[in-house]
């Protein structure tokens, strides 16, 4: 604002007569004194914080300049340190050529705009300098120098091409073609080091989660041991866990690790934080242990749906075969709500569940494992609710990059189409187009129905005195694969595999039959040694009987399981290998319910 005074008085006695110039500079000065006045009273200094600031002056300037040039300078060659001096000597030079025209209008707000955004790249540098110059870790105000210095390298190239153009002789072109050069070599080197970095984001990702787990710990347990670069900020932690009012900015389940949602166990799986998540001691229920062949179900205590979206935090394999996470109604209307996408494993993942048809009505969450592998295990922990407007703004977060690129498209189409277009047609309709454009790319962006849920009210299917070939009932998602698929006269089923079928209801006293045996094209070896099957019944996924028997190739096994009557169940058929897994070829062969015979 001084310059502006500066440039725009005619002469220094109406500089200092101006009072409404300077009663702008007035406000505008205590404006800036004021917030950065409330900037270092929130500012927290972390302890140990000398350790990261510069401890010299040359350490002050190689940092700063590192900072005015970033990211060419991460790697100290030859090139890079040449094109930041170039493009530099760009911006400097377009600095000259504004102030050397300045007495043209446009140009002079050109000069106070660059001198003002110079004094904000050099204020940003300072403090990166300052606060990190003895610390190799990039601090966030690095983006904004890249923002801001490209930026202006951008605009005042366009500028000093334009003047050059317009003047003659070989000096002008030889002149013009450099700054084209410089401004080729830039934006290839940005791009060239943009596409070698999209390798290191797993490793980032990886390491950023890693940090998190630690945080998440230490929160928890202020005794747990912190890896990596983070016991630089353990004060901070600290600081965090003794003060109340950042202390009531956590989450429950952090303030109180019982904070989960209490729960009734049925079998011998399930366990408070039975997870194998990484070493993420966040409070949950899991059916993790050393006991691959533990079984069980869990139910949460009810809780009354208040919003129409819920989020639940879950981890290890609910999609796994014998494995299912729900969330049912508790008013016998039999509507439950079943998660469906990719299994978490060791990490935590958010179940966002559109529960907007329960409202008011009480639900909870169901977990089973019913899988023996290593990887049958699964667990949950807290749950909150999402009001439609989080909702909406986590959708426009996620949706970001669709959202601006769209609009820009947007704007970038209805400009051209300006250009192309008669003055008086041009206002209008055009703008009418493209603000309805956008919005329904707002709406689409922001109406997304969440895809990790299938909408569940089944009605079991009723048996009667007639044979009934279980083939008829599979799932009507099934899919053949290499490990499941129907083969003549029966179901070909690989260990370790499972399958479950139904709901099924009996009125009158029924049994399944099967015969399990190896198919008879599989070789004879040494190393094979039969096929365990299992045959569970299911009532409310509990498990109520069960029936077992071992095949060797050319010994089939005869089996049979009774099946409850007057309440609906399911089949679970599962296949398991012994000592190893050679040519096990296990078939369930014609599986039929009908009525037990003697």
């Amino acid at each position: 604002m001084l310059l502006r005074l500066w440039l725009d008085a005619p002469t220094f006695g109406g500089l200092l007569r101006d009072r409404r110039a300077w009663l702008k500079v007035g406000i505008f000065g205590v404006m800036g004194a004021l917030s950065s006045a409330l900037y270092l009273n929130g500012f927290h200094a972390i302890a140990g914080h000398a350790s990261l600031r510069a401890h010299s002056l040359s350490e002050f300037v190689g940092w700063f300049i590192r900072a005015m040039t970033y990211p060419l300078l991460e790697s100290s060659q030859l090139h890079t340190v040449l094109l930041s001096l170039a493009q530099w000597g760009v911006i400097i030079g377009a600095l000259v050529l504004y102030f050397i025209q300045r007495h043209d209008p446009v140009t002079r707000r050109k000069l106070v705009l660059l001198v003002s955004l110079l004094l904000l790249v050099l204020a940003n540098a300072g403090l990166t300098a300052y606060g990190r110059g003895g610390h190799p870790e990039i601090a966030s105000r690095y983006i904004t120098l890249l923002l801001w210095v490209s930026a202006l390298f951008v605009v005042t190239t366009s500028d000093i091409m334009r003047f050059v153009a317009q003047r003659r002789g070989w000096v002008a072109h030889g002149a013009l073609a450099l700054v084209a050069l410089i401004f080729a070599s830039i934006v290839a080197i940005h791009t060239l080091d943009y596409t070698r970095a999209l390798a290191d984001l797993p490793v980032r990702r990886a390491e950023r989660m890693a940090q998190a787990t630690t945080t998440i710990n230490y929160l928890l347990d202020p005794t747990a041991p912190i890896r990596g670069p983070m016991p630089t900020i353990k004060p901070l932690f600290d600081e965090v866990l003794n003060d109340p009012a950042q202390r009531s900015l956590l989450p429950a389940w952090i303030l109180d690790p019982t904070q989960v949602l209490p729960a009734t166990s049925f079998g011998a799986a399930w366990g408070f934080r039975g997870v194998r998540s990484a070493t993420d001691n966040r409070a949950s229920w899991g059916s993790w242990s050393d006991d691959l062949l533990a079984t069980g179900r869990i139910e949460s205590a009810p809780f009354k749906i208040t919003q129409p979206y819920l989020i639940v935090n879950i981890t290890g394999y609910p999609n796994r075969s014998g494995n299912r996470l729900i969330l049912e109604t508790l008013d016998g209307s039999g509507d439950w709500l079943r998660y469906n996408d990719s299994n978490p494993g060791l990490a935590w993942r958010e179940w966002h569940v559109d529960v907007s048809a329960f409202m008011g009505r009480y639900v909870r969450i169901v977990a089973v494992d019913n899988s023996t592998d290593a990887q049958g295990w699964l667990g949950f922990g807290s749950v909150r609710f999402v009001s439609p407007t989080v909702r909406i703004m986590d959708a426009l977060i996620g949706n970001l990059e669709w959202l601006v690129g769209g609009t820009l498209i947007l704007i970038m189409t209805a400009a051209f189409v300006v250009s192309q277009t008669p003055p008086d047609l041009r206002s209008r309709p055009v703008a009418a187009v493209t603000l309805l454009a956008v919005a329904g790319l707002i709406i689409y962006c922001t109406q997304t129905p969440p895809a990790s849920q299938t909408f569940f009210s089944l009605q079991p299917q009723r048996l009667t005195q007639e044979p009934f070939a279980m083939l008829r009932a599979l799932p009507a998602s099934f899919v053949d694969t290499s490990a499941i698929k129907r083969v003549p006269d029966g179901l070909f089923m690989h260990p370790n595999a499972g399958l479950v079928v139904g709901p099924f209801e009996a009125r009158t006293p029924l049994c399944l039959t099967t015969q399990a045996q190896i198919d008879p094209a599989a070789p004879q070896t040494p190393e094979h040694d039969g096929v365990q099957f299992v045959a569970y019944v299911l009532v409310d996924n509990l498990v109520l009987a069960q029936a077992q028997a071992t095949a060797m190739l050319g010994h089939p096994a005869e089996m049979r399981l009774e099946l409850p009557t007057n309440q609906p169940f399911t089949i679970s058929l599962q296949t398991q290998m012994r000592s190893n897994s050679a040519y096990d070829w296990a078939i369930w062969h014609q599986p039929q319910i009908a009525p037990c015979s003697p």
